[in-house]
């Protein structure tokens, strides 16, 4: 266990907490959102050597799914071939999964009322995923991926910051953790995929999704560079609030030193 010196967690309070602060004036410095927008190419799929382990969601599948043309399926990874639409959500969210980003989200249930807050850092195999519970100001906890496959959590305790680390995942954390509940293969085989109305979002014109099964329907709004920036499932809504390419160095510290 990683202790915070008790002298200071009142200044580390205020750092942490000005961090979604500081990534929605970075958004503004740099003009709004991403990078992209203006791409209506389907981003390329990712080789299978170029995807870092857990990141890859085409499904296994080697042939066109039952009820579709020929023409209306692309090539997956491996020789796979699915729905045009499922083909490009799929290559969209391998893009940004695989991609610096920063955003934050504000998130509620399915009532409307207002969810914990979060704030996404990835730079693979960097990645980070802060929470600010809710009727907070300041993030109270952190969970931080870290090169070759470490794990460390930490959390706000009465007298700081406690850090400690703890088993490592056995896949991406984004995909394991977070307000964006990311579609699997089987997901993908199962499930229906249609582009529907596009919106803006931070700022941000993203091309939508919605994905239907046995459960109901989810909606992502992804970003050209991938990044989901609105999610909508049954039981959760995540919407980005700042989005910004730029991942600074800083932004893996932690609130204590490892």
């Amino acid at each position: 266990m990683i202790a915070l010196d008790r002298a200071s967690p009142k200044r580390l309070r205020v750092k942490l907490g000005l961090a979604l602060v500081a990534l929605a004036a970075l958004v503004a410095a740099c003009g709004g959102g991403g990078g992209g927008g203006g791409d209506d190419e389907l981003p390329p799929f990712p080789a299978a050597e170029d995807v870092p382990e857990g990141v890859l969601l085409t499904p296994a599948a080697a042939e066109a799914t039952p009820g579709y043309d020929a023409v209306d399926v692309v090539p997956g990874t491996d020789g796979a071939t699915y729905p045009a639409a499922a083909g490009e959500l799929s290559a969209l969210l391998n893009r940004g999964l695989a991609s610096p980003f920063v955003v934050a989200y504000k998130t509620a249930g399915p009532d409307g009322d207002a969810g914990d807050a979060y704030a996404l850092t990835n730079r693979p195999p960097l990645s980070r995923i802060d929470v600010t519970n809710v009727g907070d100001a300041e993030p109270s906890s952190l969970t931080a991926a870290r090169k070759g496959g470490a794990t460390v959590s930490c959390s706000l305790q009465d007298a700081g910051w406690e850090c400690a680390q703890t088993e490592a995942l056995a896949e991406q954390l984004l995909l394991t953790a977070g307000p964006v509940v990311f579609p699997r293969d089987d997901d993908f085989r199962t499930g229906a995929v249609a582009e529907v109305e596009a919106r803006a979002v931070a700022g941000v014109q993203t091309r939508c999704f919605d994905m239907t099964d046995a459960v109901g329907t989810s909606q992502y709004c992804v970003s050209a560079e991938g990044v989901p920036l609105y999610y909508q499932s049954p039981s959760t809504t995540a919407e980005a609030t700042a989005y910004s390419l730029d991942v600074p160095d800083t932004a893996f510290d932690l609130p204590v030193d490892d």
